[in-house]
């Protein structure tokens, strides 16, 4: 017999097993990109949305959901490089994109910025995703320096109001990647985004919903990761092989290009920390790997963990790590915007933004702020980009030449031994 306190759910009450996740990308770049994206059989419904019927049309791939925007603005050629177009285009067709997104829970953005159609549509769907309750996570990708002013300008308008709208903000710097790739040849370049992305989408799915043996996040904690939009997004990704994989995995995972890119942090309060391996870890390798992450990353509130089994990987290892920083901060300057909603309740993740029992702020320290700090653009991080010539003047000279400081580390010590 139940009691009182039991909570009986009637048999014929269809309980939804798996969370309804979809996949946009906007803009030709980035429905290209979409179409060829390779990661787990995670039930994704692609979407690529464009302002041009015959860049649509081009993009390979039957399981895809191809989407025409703006047709009464561009007549269906494009956006022309206009940012100004896109975001028109977007916002012409905001009944279409509702009703692509209608049930969708989880949001999967993939935009290339710098032209006219993802630069100015991306931040009207995010916009829309966020007006229905929809949690976000983009992956947007940067011009090279030497595409031109006008299309690193536009990228960084964009970039600011894309962060504001989603729940997670992972910034691809095409100049960060390279320089850290080292000399490959043109088309590998522009590859070299979309494998991170891949990777990207591939570990959050993992967390969510892999069926493989292992532990999976389910989806009410991971929203709770990132209560706030517009935070400054963790997300890095390292792998290893061999005797050593855990150990070279930890060491890849530090210097990760996302963590370097100007809307990155590199310390979270709560850690979400994802293995991916061959075999079942064991609780010493967990415990080894689990203390490093959080002395490098934070973690100090909570950490959750999950892994997922896959045999084919044999010897092979992928630690994935995310959080959201400057949660507090973000949060204020929201509540000074925004009233909050009525008979609005509270989770314990969400704790974390209303630490002060008058205010329902928490004061933030000196020392934390030093913490969020950390990223490419160093103290200047909290302030607007400044432009000049297309370059961002507080962001070090060796990124925005693209220059290979391990590459350069490398040669000196070779010289060193001789």
């Amino acid at each position: 017999m139940p009691t009182e306190t039991d909570t009986v759910v009637p048999a014929d009450v269809n309980i939804p097993e798996n969370v309804c996740a979809k996949i946009i990308g906007i803009g030709s770049a980035a429905a290209g990109t979409v179409a060829t994206l390779k990661f787990g059989d995670w039930q994704l419904e692609r979407i690529v949305a464009d302002t041009s019927r015959a860049d649509l049309a081009r993009i390979p791939g039957n399981n895809l959901r191809k989407v025409l925007i703006g047709e009464n603005i561009t007549r269906g050629l494009g956006a022309g490089t206009r940012a100004e177009t896109g975001e028109n285009a977007a916002r012409d067709s905001e009944t279409l994109i509702r009703e692509l997104l209608a049930g969708t829970e989880l949001l999967f953005i993939v935009v290339a910025l710098g032209r006219g159609t993802g630069s100015g549509a991306a931040a009207v769907v995010a916009e829309i995703a966020r007006d229905m309750g929809i949690m976000t996570i983009c992956f947007a990708t940067t011009p090279f320096t030497w595409e031109g002013k006008i299309f690193v300008e536009q990228a960084t308008a964009a970039i600011e109001k894309l962060h504001a709208a989603c729940n997670a903000f992972v910034l691809v710097e095409n100049n960060l990647i390279s320089q850290v790739a080292g000399d490959v040849d043109v088309v590998e370049g522009f590859k070299l985004a979309g494998t991170w992305i891949e990777k990207g989408v591939d570990a959050c799915c993992s967390i969510l919903f892999s069926e493989e043996a292992g532990i999976k996040l389910d989806f009410a904690t991971f929203k709770c990761v990132f209560p706030v939009a517009g935070t400054p997004t963790l997300f890095a990704i390292g792998t290893g092989t061999g005797e050593g994989a855990a150990e070279d995995a930890v060491s890849e995972l530090f210097h990760c290009p996302l963590l370097q890119t100007r809307t990155a942090t590199t310390h979270s309060d709560t850690l979400v920390i994802h293995l991916k391996m061959g075999t079942r870890p064991g609780m010493a390798v967990v415990n080894e790997i689990s203390q490093r992450i959080q002395g490098r990353f934070g973690g100090s509130d909570r950490m959750l963990s999950s892994f997922t089994v896959v045999p084919e990987l044999g010897d092979n290892i992928e630690i994935c790590v995310l959080g959201a920083g400057a949660i507090r901060q973000t949060r204020q300057k929201l509540d000074r915007v925004f009233a909050p909603p009525k008979g609005a309740g509270t989770n314990i993740f969400e704790e974390l933004a209303n630490d002060d029992p008058e205010t329902g702020v928490a004061e933030t320290s000196p020392q934390q702020d030093e913490l969020f700090s950390d990223t490419s653009r160093g103290v200047f991080q909290a302030q607007k980009t400044r432009l000049y010539d297309g370059q961002d003047l507080d962001s070090p000279t060796y990124l925005r030449r693209q220059v290979n400081l391990q590459k350069i580390l490398d040669q000196k010590k070779r010289e060193l031994r001789r």
